[in-house]
């Protein structure tokens, strides 16, 4: 199956900080506009990321719970954005964001890819994966309470993504 097939069965929102007229000459040109089902830029709230509030009104206009959605960042902003908003967040970074995303300890490195393709590779790996060793129940006594809080996240997002898959297939979000 062709990904732009794969991608027709989702909504799709853009949720950026560029500001509007810069966000559509962007799109225009990369001829992708048509794909999103909505669009947010800086100019529609009040208050830029880290604040989770252009998540949350993507969140409310689409009627979708928060747990229900994969946020794809390029930037911690966006990454603390994405997870202050109750979000799944994957990181696609840039070389200009690369050092600081994986410097900033917000996402495990499953969660961090540097191309479109290595997204795909990741998801998909991640919701067919087992848990990290270190997560093992047992093991977990002897864990920090940062490492257990990762792992019983990393635990329940592969579950909650897993079951969300299988109970929507005709109905997938993004």
């Amino acid at each position: 199956m062709r990904f732009s097939m794969i991608i027709d069965q989702y909504i799709i929102a853009l949720a950026t900080m560029s500001h509007r007229k810069e966000a559509e000459s962007v799109l225009e040109v990369m001829g992708i506009r048509p794909k999103l089902n909505l669009m947010l830029t800086r100019d529609m709230v009040s208050n830029g990321k880290p604040n989770p509030e252009i998540y949350l009104v993507v969140k409310d206009s689409l009627k979708i719970q928060p747990q229900e959605r994969l946020v794809i960042e390029d930037a911690v902003n966006g990454i603390k954005a994405g997870l202050n908003a109750g979000m799944h967040v994957f990181a696609v970074t840039n070389d200009i964001t690369r050092a600081s995303v994986h410097n900033s300890g917000l996402l495990s490195n499953e969660f961090i890819v540097m191309t479109l393709a290595g997204l795909k590779r990741g998801f998909i790996s991640f919701l067919n994966s087992s848990p990290p060793a270190y997560c093992n129940t047992a093991r977990l006594t002897n864990q920090t309470s940062h490492t257990k809080k990762a792992c019983h996240e990393l635990v329940s997002r592969q579950a909650f993504l897993r079951q969300h898959l299988l109970e929507n297939k005709e109905k997938n979000y993004i």
